[in-house]
């Protein structure tokens, strides 16, 4: 039987840098007067263009989206899973209305629903970017 992906915990942090489309770093309040610095996460269920390859300017723009949606600084509630095979921890950014930021940037066309297991989906670099909601992307 496969290990259902519970969240572990709820934390407020405070993004610190962005790397591509679907990981930044966060400087994480973990209570008690206790702030863990630079940690690293991935979107959960999400996967943006990669920032190197034939998909590089489509990531390069994934990129600069999620930069201008959480420029440094930027308080944000993050919702944590377990840790990936790269050392990354898996999550969801909550936004106000109880969405996560995901669902906002797959809405967007920025990025594709994508559990981890799997080929990853691929971005058609001929295509123009974001994608709108009628294109599709694999």
């Amino acid at each position: 039987m496969e290990e259902e992906q519970l969240p572990l915990y709820y934390y407020n942090a405070n993004v610190r840098r962005v790397i591509d489309g679907d990981t930044l770093i966060l400087n994480v309040d973990v209570g008690f007067y206790i702030t863990m610095q630079c940690i690293k996460f991935r979107f959960m269920n999400y996967n943006a263009p990669e920032t190197r390859g034939r998909e590089k300017a489509h990531g390069k723009k994934a990129k600069k989206k999620l930069q201008e949606i959480l420029p440094p600084g930027k308080k944000v509630k993050v919702r944590v899973y377990k840790a990936d095979a790269f050392g990354r921890y898996l999550c969801d950014i909550i936004l106000p209305d109880g969405k996560t930021l995901q669902q906002l940037l797959v809405q967007l066309g920025y990025g594709v629903v994508w559990d981890g297991t799997g080929k990853r989906p691929g971005f058609d670099p001929e295509l123009p970017y974001p994608y709108n909601q009628r294109e599709r992307v694999g």
